[in-house]
């Protein structure tokens, strides 16, 4: 009564309408609790959530379009063959959102849902897309065909913005349909919208957990080895001499030598050690 708020039509001409609906499911109100309404909240869920989601999108359409490369029912499959470790590891992560989705809205808990697919966006955005780049350039000899490896990368990014879609649907309905229609113009048999499609099931083969924990803990390493960085004001592009990665299980240990080599890439490093004997590096008090 004291419109000590801004007009949720306001809101919406300005972030759009799918902003504020994915505020308000990620807000104290669904678990019948007081909500201080924030504008900054609005904003913050078009930062995190919408406009990556879409910058992936946007990242896929202008390789394409460059590479002549445009889905069909061959490609599309090529995904489920990939070997590559990335691949694996988002469609893991995919069908893993999948799965925690079904489950908190069988339950009615709404608001579980924001937090999980602002996580995926950063997997698919800050990890998958961002390690992968130099697979979607192709080969810099050979510009006028798409290279197995490449299609197998836009098949893969393909199928999981699209299944996403479909996920993200029933959340964000405007901002999902418009990234689904865009996904499959041009293709035979696709539904005519989203909100036309069943919500997507998880599948279990399909969920590789050793590959999550993995990826789980090359994330971990690689944040706080940027950290330590940043901490010491030392900037990404100046290579030092070794890092030492503490963790208490061996099979962590053993989980993170197999990428030696992304770990030394992304921290620039020459060396790097691996050590489960925490009483040497760490002081508790």
């Amino acid at each position: 009564r004291h419109r000590n708020y801004t007009p949720p039509q306001e809101l919406i001409d300005h972030y759009g309408a799918d902003s504020v609906r994915l505020y308000m499911l990620n807000s104290p109100l669904l678990r019948a609790e007081d909500l201080i309404f924030c504008d900054k909240g609005v904003k913050d869920i078009t930062r995190k959530i919408l406009i990556p989601l879409w910058n992936a999108y946007s990242f896929l359409s202008t390789y394409a379009d460059a590479d002549n490369w445009s889905p069909t029912e061959d490609s599309l499959t090529k995904w489920s063959v990939s070997e590559h470790p990335l691949d694996r590891w988002i469609v893991s992560q995919l069908h893993s959102l999948l799965e925690k989705v079904s489950k908190h809205m069988e339950e009615y808990k709404l608001y579980l849902v924001v937090p999980q697919v602002l996580n995926f966006i950063d997997d698919l955005t800050n990890w998958y897309i961002r390690l992968n780049r130099r697979r979607f350039w192709g080969d810099s000899d050979k510009e006028s065909t798409v290279s197995n490896d490449q299609e197998i990368a836009y098949g893969t990014l393909h199928y999981v913005l699209l299944e996403f879609s479909k996920l993200f649907a029933p959340f964000a309905p405007f901002v999902s349909d418009r990234l689904y229609q865009n996904l499959t113009e041009g293709l035979t048999g696709a539904k005519e919208s989203a909100h036309l499609c069943d919500m997507p099931e998880a599948q279990a083969r399909l969920i590789d957990t050793d590959l999550e924990q993995t990826m789980s803990l090359i994330k971990r390493a690689i944040n706080q080895g940027r950290s330590l960085r940043q901490k010491h004001k030392i900037k990404i592009r100046q290579i030092l001499p070794k890092m030492t990665v503490i963790v208490r299980k061996e099979k962590d240990k053993e989980l993170l030598q197999q990428e030696e080599a992304l770990l030394k890439r992304e921290l620039n490093l020459k060396e790097l050690f691996f050590t489960t004997d925490e009483a040497k590096y760490v002081r508790l008090s």
